[in-house]
């Protein structure tokens, strides 16, 4: 069940991951084109103040996927130290969702 989520989660942070270096590329090159045209001084500026926030966002993504690899780590180290308390807790929230769902009938 581990390597499933290890997978699922791989599997999410990749398309994640390339999808943002997609968008990334694509801001670049728009902001590539406004900047090589014959455009005001102006312009220019805010094409630069732009590229800031861009790397700004890039860098905060970057450290939310550490951030959240980190959090799974651990996660996944407690699961292997503790499984019986892992199956208990997970035991004990699948009886507690039943009886709530079982009266909301």
């Amino acid at each position: 069940m581990t390597t499933s989520i290890r997978s699922h989660t791989h599997e999410n942070h990749n398309h994640h991951k390339a999808r943002h270096t997609e968008i990334a590329a694509e801001a670049d090159g728009l902001l590539d084109r406004l900047s090589h045209s014959a455009v005001a001084e102006e312009t220019k500026e805010l094409v630069s103040r732009v590229r800031g926030h861009l790397q700004s966002l890039k860098e905060g993504a970057e450290a939310a996927q550490e951030q959240l690899q980190e959090s799974f780590r651990a996660t996944e180290k407690k699961i292997q130290q503790n499984p019986w308390t892992t199956v208990g807790l997970t035991a004990a929230a699948g009886i507690l969702l039943g009886l709530l769902l079982s009266r909301r009938r």
